[in-house]
């Protein structure tokens, strides 16, 4: 519990630094700058490079126990969320950041997403209980 309170602590200096400050990569130029170490910076580059592939990785597990709700088989969990998804974010993140139609798609597959996570798709809702 105490080193979440610390990264929240360090989370919210962080934040206001980049609203006094608004620099690209910020949490490198700030490392670099307050700590004076080049070296320091990159192990944070380094670091938050690896935390944000076990986040996408998680992500994709999770999506493909999600899609297991509606028992597509055994190959298009893995085949949807290992390789579709990601040659479709790849795809997406080649265009730039204010191109209309990347906010578009990203629109359009959170609307789709929320009610198939909810189980719009299914006529009948059988019960998933297993007693009497």
């Amino acid at each position: 519990m105490f080193a979440g309170v610390i990264a929240i602590c360090v989370g919210e200096t962080v934040s206001e630094m980049v609203q006094v400050f608004p620099i690209p990569n910020a949490t490198f130029v700030y490392i670099r700058y307050w700590l004076g170490d080049q070296d320091i910076a990159w192990a944070m580059g380094v670091l938050y490079w690896y935390v944000w592939a076990l986040i996408f990785a998680t992500e994709m597990i999770s999506g493909a126990h999600l899609l297991n709700y509606w028992n597509p088989g055994p190959v298009w969990p893995g085949l949807t969320f290992f390789f579709w998804v990601p040659c479709g974010l790849v795809a997406l993140n080649l265009f730039r950041v204010d191109v209309s139609i990347k906010n578009c798609i990203s629109l359009g597959i959170q609307l789709c997403s929320r009610p198939l996570s909810r189980g719009a798709d299914r006529v009948d809702m059988p019960s998933r209980s297993t007693g009497g």
